[in-house]
Order: C-alpha cells, then structure tokens, then sequence
C-alpha cells in the first residue's frame, strides 16, 4: 500500500497549540505510553530551557500551550513555566497522569490550575477497574478516582469554566469505539456509581511505537496492527491531522511534527539541529516527517490528541436512530437483508408463541440458532426486541441461561416489557433470561471469559465499526468447544466510503458489510481457524439501492466459528470416519454440519481432522462416533475450499464427506 503521506503531501499551516514535553519522568509506566515514561526518567526540561521556551511562547502567542511529558508535576521547572505564562493570555493546559494529584508533593498543583483556569486533560484508560489497572497497576483506579472528585469539587467538569477532559485509549491492538459512545459509558459508570462529572472525553487510537510497539512485538501482533491500521485508513483524516497545526516541543528544546514523532526522534524536517527559540516562524511551512506509525492518525475516525478527527459518521447514532425511531416493524425495511427464511420447524413452534410486537420488530437476516442447547449458557449479541433469546430461552431449559445485549434502548424496553410474559408462558417459575443495555464491543464487562457455550447474532454484527474487536470479545468469552453461530451480511468486494457512510445503506445492514474474504482472515486472526458456512443467499436490492451501491453483491450467511484446542486453517486428513447416531432434535434422518457436511443417519463419512474435532469435542459428541486418531497425516483433506460464491444444487443436500 502506497504510504498516504506520499499522495497527500503534509504541510505545516498557522500553528495553534505549541505542546511542551517536559521529559519522560511519571510516576507510573504504563504499558502503553509511547513515550516510555516511568519513575526512573531522567530526561526532564532543565530552568535555562524552561526560561527560552517561555520567552519565545510569549512573542508568538499561540492559541494554546500544552505540557505533557510523562508527568508535568514532577518535573521542577513546571511551575515556574506555569506562572509565568497564566498572564500573558495564551490558554494553557496540562496533560496529567491523575493519579500524580494524589501525591503529597504534587497535589498542590490541584489548586494552582484552578487559580490559572489551566484545562486538565486526565488520562483515564477506562471506567472499570480491572481494566484500568491492567494498563496502569493496582490501586490507581482509586487513587484517580480521588483525584477526579477533588477537581469536582475545586469546580472542574461543573460548567463553571474549569474544563476537564478525560482522555481514553483501547487496551489492545485495535481501534477504539465511536468517542460518543465511550464518552456515553463513561458518564454512566463515573457519574451514576462515583458521582464523577467531566466536560468532554475523547478517544486516541494506540501509536505503534516505544513501549506499546514492543508490547505488541511480544505478542507477534505488529504486523497484524499494522495491517488493521492501514486498511481503515480514511483520506479525509489527512486535512484534519494535528500535526499540520500543532508543534511539540521536548525537554531541550528541540522540535518534532508531534509528540509521536518526539517519541520516534524525527525532528521537523530542516530544523533537526535548531531549537525552538532560534526558529523564524514567519514564513514556517516545513513538510511533515512521516513513517509507519502515521497511520495510527487516519485509521476509523481518525486520532489526534484532542480525539477523533472526524465525528460527522458516527456508525453507533445511525444504528441506534434507524432501529430505534425509524423502522417500527420489518414492513419498513427497503432490503431483503433482514427478512430471513423460513426457520427450522423446532423454532418455528416457539416463535408462534411470542408476542406480536417481539415478532414484528425482528429483523434478522437467517435463523442462527443451532441444536442441542439444554443446559447451555447463551449469549445473543444485537438482541433487538428478543425475539432469539426468548426462542433460547425454552430451548436451553430451566438449566440454561440467555443473555441478551443491545445498545437500542426503545429495542430493550420492548423486550424487558415482555420477558416475564413469555417465561410464565413457557411455565417457567422464575425467567432464565436477562437484557444488558450495551454495545456488543463490551461484552466482557458483562460475562466471565471461558463460561459461555454458544454465541448467536442474527444481522447485527455488520452494523459495527470494529468487527475484529467483537470477535476477540467472542473469543474470549467461549469455553473451549463453544460455538459462535451466526447470520450477517458479506460482500464480494470492500466497498468505497460512500456506500460505507450512507446511513440508510448502513442501517440496510449493506454499508457495513465486509468483504468475505476479510472476514475469513478477521476469523482467522482472532483464533477462529476453520470457519464454516451453513447457509447463503443472495440478497435482492431495489434499483434506488442498487444504484447506491453500484456493482457489488451481497449475501446473506449463517456461519459457525468453533474454539476448539488444535483446529487447524487448512482442512488436513488424518484418515477420521465420522458416523451420525441420531438423537438431535428435528434431525433424525441426518445432521447438516455447514454446507459441504451431510451426516446420513449410519452412514460412515471421511472426514478432515478439523471436522473430526467439531464432532467429537463440542456438545455434538454424544451424537456422532468417530473414529481414528491424529498420530498418522495423510495431506490436505480434497476438495477444500471456503467461497460463498460456490453454487451447490439448492435441490439436493450438500455433499458429503468433504470439506469447507
């Protein structure tokens, strides 16, 4: 891919916000500071800089200073620069660890940026503890927590002209959220559980450099970072970038573009042996240094360190909007994606006894819900109105348990309403079923890792930006042999950015949909190694929607992806033989595995060891006996192949004995 820097040629216009990096002495080390701040920094500003920083600060009179570091408090000339620069009627702000305020030395500084109006931009990674101290160590959610209720009080986050802004970054290698969504969780967990109160947040996505860069090396994801950067890049990020506005300053007075590529040592292009006092900024219009981290700023919706460089698509306000105010039933869908086929016999019985309005609002594009459920402990990600989970609820049984989450409130409310009906209804004494209002990327704040048998969806995980960061979620929530199981819509292309950002087209459930070959390596990546297609079809467009979309297609497709220890990516023989006993419900002449697996009730099949596990490791094991083991390969398993393009003959059942 030809680096964007290279197309779209970056230049230096007005500067804005001179950003003053005091060195790398913190008080924590956080696990993904780009600057490799830590308690043992030795590299901070010394008195003689701080005086020639400050005086040519005050001849340019920039918008906005802003002092960052590692942490500003602890560095000695901070204060001095701080006083000194209160007056002269630049705006000034501190980029602060938090929990440093919580410190005898420096938590005088509290009260010295009330007195100066200095904006607090607090770094706070998330609003749960267990994930906020797994980035920045035990005990400094409650020492942040302190120090956040200390700035309310001293009248900061109140709308009393004292800003404070909180500042968040995923805890792993992908992008972060919509920043409206994760600003909408924030005030609720902060404010509804501690009482915290704050003017903004914004989102910055993780540069790969320093220290997070080599955490990832570790984890031999750089690569996969990379890639996942440079395939969400938006072009018209580049117009917003910070570093064509913004200058970064470090602890001798040396510039950089910003302070990742402070981080990196690349020095503004033509100024690598000038300091910032002796620069003529009259006519300063040098070209941005880039390299690979770059991407980081023009992946999604862009990062900068004031937040996401373009809100105008927000995928989360679309969703919830269309299926929250404008679609009251199926009736005013304009695509065939969300009406699906006839389902199964078994579920079709259960539907029949659900309310009207839990039927009438369900727009899910198949049936994915598999058998052999008693017992087991189910998660619907999109829930809608629940029409799914009630179905689960009576197929698990008073043993099982369905969890249902949606971000569409006027959804919820209509499932809630009726989920003591239909468990009184299925004589159950008590429901088995619980709603969770949230988005489907947080789904581990809400069950355990390694607990959940089967995940369902059913059209909804193409309305989400960072579909990866769901199926890590998935992943991670499965036991071993657990099943994601699941409908969505998939394309034969990726599509351009208008078709992406038309919110009917996105709420059509077309606009998100990704390329099929992407999801497959998506799948992959994430440790779901041999992805199967149970079901497609193709999916019907009127001519105004076509038009829209030009010549791609799209199916819909029922898919499973299984965790089971020793799956392999390519479907390899061991010389298995798999045989259907019966026994599943509504199968008892044969079981439908995915598409090109056909079990006939008795009849020995060959099958690859992939297949050999999905029978003998999951909940299917009591139906099915197989044979061989894995100590002999005999080469790739024939006829291997994963396309939805494949046409089978629709009138007869899938082959048999081969694989996907």
């Amino acid at each position: 891919m030809v680096p964007f820097w290279e197309k779209y040629p970056l230049l230096k216009e007005r500067l804005e916000i001179i950003q003053v990096n005091l060195g790398n002495l913190c008080n924590q080390a956080c696990k993904h500071c780009h600057i490799g701040a830590s308690p043992r920094g030795k590299r901070v500003m010394d008195e003689k800089t701080a005086r020639l920083v400050c005086d040519k600060i005050e001849q340019l009179v920039p918008r906005w200073v802003e002092f960052t570091g590692g942490t500003p408090e602890m560095v000695p000339c901070f204060e001095y620069m701080l006083k000194r620069l209160a007056g002269t009627g630049v705006r000034l702000a501190v980029r602060t660890s938090a929990t440093v305020l919580d410190e005898k030395p420096y938590s005088r500084f509290a009260e010295l940026y009330r007195k100066f109006g200095v904006k607090v931009i607090a770094s706070v990674p998330d609003a749960t503890r267990e994930v906020f101290e797994g980035q920045r160590g035990r005990g400094t959610f409650a020492k942040t927590l302190r120090v956040l209720e200390r700035l309310n009080e001293l009248g900061y986050g109140n709308g009393q002209g004292l800003e404070l802004e909180l500042v968040y970054n995923p805890a792993g290698p992908h992008l972060p959220p919509p920043q409206k969504a994760i600003e909408e969780k924030f005030r609720a967990l902060l404010g509804e559980k501690y009482g915290i109160r704050f003017n903004r947040l914004v989102a910055l996505t993780n540069s790969p450099i320093n220290r997070f860069k080599r955490q990832l090396e570790r984890a031999g994801k750089i690569e996969q970072y990379i890639d996942t950067l440079k395939r969400n890049f938006r072009p018209e990020n580049v117009e917003s970038l910070m570093c064509r506005r913004l200058l970064s300053v470090d602890y001798r007075g040396r510039v950089y573009d910003c302070d990742f590529n402070l981080a990196r040592d690349m020095p503004v292009k033509g100024c690598e042996n000038t300091f910032f006092w002796e620069i003529d900024f009259d006519d300063f219009r040098p070209e941005v240094s880039c390299d690979e981290h770059c991407w980081a700023c023009t992946a999604g919706a862009g990062s900068s360190c004031h937040g996401q460089l373009d809100a105008t698509f927000d995928a989360t306000s679309v969703v919830k909007d269309y299926y929250g105010k404008q679609l009251t039933s199926s009736a005013d869908l304009k695509t065939s994606c969300c009406t699906a086929s006839a389902p199964p016999a078994r579920i079709a019985e259960v539907i029949r006894e659900l309310p009207d309005e839990v039927v009438t609002r369900f727009y899910g594009c198949g049936s994915p819900i598999p058998g052999v459920l008693e017992g087991s402990h189910v998660v619907d990600l999109g829930c809608g109105t629940g029409r799914d989970v009630f179905v689960l609820s009576k197929l698990v049984g008073p043993r099982g348990r369905v969890t249902g989450i949606d971000m569409t409130l006027e959804q919820l409310e209509v499932a809630q309403r009726w989920r003591p009906v239909v468990a009184r209804q299925f004589g159950m004494k008590r429901s088995n079923v619980r709603f969770v209002l949230d988005r489907m990327e947080n789904l581990d704040s809400h069950v355990k890792p390694g607990t959940i048998d089967l995940v369902v969806s059913n059209c909804v995980i193409n309305l989400v930006e960072d579909k990866e960061l769901v199926l890590r979620k998935v992943y991670r929530a499965l036991r071993n042999g657990g099943e994601m199981y699941f409908s969505d819509v998939y394309c034969d292309r990726r599509l351009p950015e208008p078709v992406r950002t038309d919110p009917v087209l996105y709420g059509e459930c077309l606009g998100g949909a990704l390329y099929w070959q992407d999801f497959l390596r998506i799948a992959r990546r994430v440790g779901f190694a041999d992805p199967r297609v149970v079901e497609r079809k193709p999916i019907e467009l009127q001519p105004a929607i076509k038009a829209k979309v030009g010549p791609a297609s799209f199916w819909s497709v029922t898919v499973r992806l299984w965790k089971i220890d020793g799956l392999e990516d390519l479907c390899e023989d061991y010389g298995h033989v798999a045989t259907y006993r019966g026994g599943i419900e509504d199968c008892p002449d044969g079981y439908l595995l995915d598409q090109e697996h056909f079990f006939e009730k008795g009849r020995p099949e060959r099958v690859c060891g992939n297949t050999a596990l999905m029978l003998s490791s999951t909940r299917l094991a009591p139906y099915f006996d197989v044979q061989g083991s894995f100590d002999t390969h005999f080469g790739l398993f024939p006829d291997c192949g994963t396309s939805i393009r494949r046409e089978p003959d629709d009138s007869q059942p899938p082959p048999a004995g081969c694989c996907c």
